[in-house]
C-alpha cells in the first residue's frame, strides 16, 4: 500500500516539475520574442545622430530612436557586430521565441541556437566579402559588421577572395540543407 501511495506521488511530483518546466519554457520565450520585436524596431528606425554607447548627442537634441536610448545603443551595438545580418538577428531570435513558447517539439534549442549563431557568422563574412560597407540612416557600416570583416579577411588570406566566396556559398548550402 505504501508503496502505491510512493509512486502516485512521485509521479504527480514529476508531472508538477513538468508542467513549471513548461510554464518557464514559455515566459522565457515570450520574453525573448518581445525582445526580437524591439530589436526589428530599434533596428529600423536607427539613427546615426542619436546619443549611442557610441556616440554623445549634443545638448537638447532628442532621440529618434522608436526603442529610445536603449534602442540606439543597442542597433548600433548590433549593426556594428553583425552589419546587415543584424536585420535577420530579431528574425532569428523571434523564430526561438515562438519554439520555446510552442515547445510541442522535441527540445534542440541548444541546437537551434548554435546554427542561428553559424548562419549569422557565414553571412557576415558573405556581406562583408561581397558589400564592403553599406550607409545606413547616416551611418557608413561595415555591411558584415566587425564578426564578418574579421572572419572574411582571414578567409581571404588562405583561399583568396574567389575560394572564399566558394567556400561561404557552400557553408550557406549546407546550412540550408540541415
Amino acid at each position: 500500500m505504501k508503496s502505491r501511495k510512493k509512486k502516485n506521488s512521485s509521479a504527480s511530483e514529476k508531472k508538477d516539475a513538468r508542467k513549471k518546466r513548461l510554464r518557464s519554457a514559455e515566459v522565457i520565450g515570450l520574453i525573448i520574442l518581445l525582445f526580437a520585436v524591439f530589436t526589428f524596431i530599434s533596428l529600423l528606425s536607427f539613427d546615426a545622430h542619436d546619443p549611442s554607447w557610441a556616440s554623445v548627442a549634443s545638448p537638447g537634441q532628442g532621440t529618434h530612436n522608436y526603442g529610445g536610448k536603449i534602442g540606439a545603443s543597442l542597433a548600433e551595438i548590433f549593426l556594428q557586430v553583425f552589419g546587415l545580418g543584424a536585420f535577420i538577428l530579431p528574425l532569428i531570435l523571434g523564430y526561438l521565441g515562438i519554439k520555446a513558447v510552442l515547445p510541442r517539439t522535441k527540445n534542440g534549442s541548444l541546437r537551434r541556437i548554435g546554427g542561428s549563431l553559424f548562419l549569422l557568422l557565414v553571412l557576415g563574412a558573405l556581406f562583408s566579402l561581397l558589400f564592403g560597407r553599406f550607409s545606413w540612416r547616416g551611418a557608413d557600416i561595415e555591411a558584415g559588421g566587425v564578426l564578418g570583416a574579421f572572419l572574411s579577411s582571414f578567409l581571404v588570406r588562405y583561399l583568396s577572395q574567389v575560394g572564399t566566396l566558394i567556400f561561404l556559398l557552400a557553408l550557406l548550402m549546407l546550412f540550408v540543407l540541415f
